[in-house]
C-alpha cells in the first residue's frame, strides 16, 4: 500500500518567507510526482510553490520509477512563526488511478485475451489463454507493486528535505505544544511566589 507521513513543524518567519525559501529550492514543474532518468536543474525539489502552500516532489535522477511521493503542504501563520502542515506520499489521484488498473483493467484485458484466444477454436488455446492471463496478473501486480514500494522508500528523504528548507529548526508541532506547557507550569509557582510576597 502507498505509504504516508504527516508533515506539521511551526517554523520561523511569516508565510511570504517560508514560501520564498521553498521556491529558492524548487524547479517549476506540472508533474512533480512524475521520475525518470533526465532531470534538469540542481535544484533539490521539482513542483509548484504557492503563497500559501505547495505541491513538491524531489528533483533527482530515477532510473527505476515513474511514480514519486510529493509533498502537498500548506502554510498557516501562527504566533510562533508559520505553521507547515500537509502530508508526504503517492498523490490520491495516482493511488486511485493505480487501484483502478487493477481492480478493473487487469480483469478487463484479461477477459479480452481469454475470449480472443478461446473463440478461435484452435488446439492449445487453453494453455495459451492461462499463459495470458498469468502474464497480465504478474505484470500488473507485481510490477505496480515494485513501483509503489520504491516511492515508499523516497518518502523519509522527501520529507527530510522539505524540513531542510522550510527551516532546519522547525519544531513538531506537539512538541512545542508539549514544551509551551511544561514551561508554564514551571513558570506558575515563581508567578504565585511573586503574588503571595506582594499581599503580605
Amino acid at each position: 500500500m502507498p505509504r504516508k507521513a504527516e508533515l506539521d513543524v511551526i517554523v520561523s518567519g511569516d508565510p511570504e518567507a517560508v514560501a520564498e525559501r521553498l521556491k529558492d529550492s524548487t524547479r517549476w514543474s506540472p508533474q512533480p510526482y512524475r521520475g525518470g532518468p533526465i532531470t534538469f536543474g540542481n535544484k533539490p525539489m521539482k513542483g509548484r510553490v504557492r503563497g500559501d502552500g505547495a505541491v513538491v516532489g524531489l528533483n533527482e535522477r530515477d532510473w527505476w520509477s515513474l511514480f514519486q511521493p510529493t509533498a502537498d503542504i500548506a502554510f498557516e501563520k501562527t504566533g510562533a512563526g508559520t505553521r507547515v502542515h500537509g502530508h508526504v506520499g503517492m498523490p490520491d489521484w495516482l493511488v486511485w488511478f493505480l487501484r483502478g488498473v487493477v481492480l478493473l483493467g487487469l480483469p478487463a484485458a484479461c477477459t479480452t485475451a481469454v475470449w480472443s484466444l478461446l473463440s478461435d477454436g484452435s488446439p492449445g488455446t487453453t494453455a495459451i489463454a492461462a499463459f495470458v492471463v498469468l502474464f497480465a496478473v504478474v505484470v500488473s501486480v507485481f510490477g505496480i507493486g515494485a513501483h509503489v514500494h520504491h516511492a515508499n522508500s523516497q518518502v523519509d528523504a522527501l520529507k527530510e528535505t522539505v524540513l531542510q528548507t522550510v527551516g532546519h529548526s522547525g519544531i513538531p508541532l506537539d512538541e512545542a505544544t508539549a514544551a509551551l506547557s511544561e514551561a508554564m507550569r514551571e513558570a506558575t509557582p515563581t508567578v504565585r511566589a511573586g503574588m503571595d510576597g506582594v499581599t503580605e
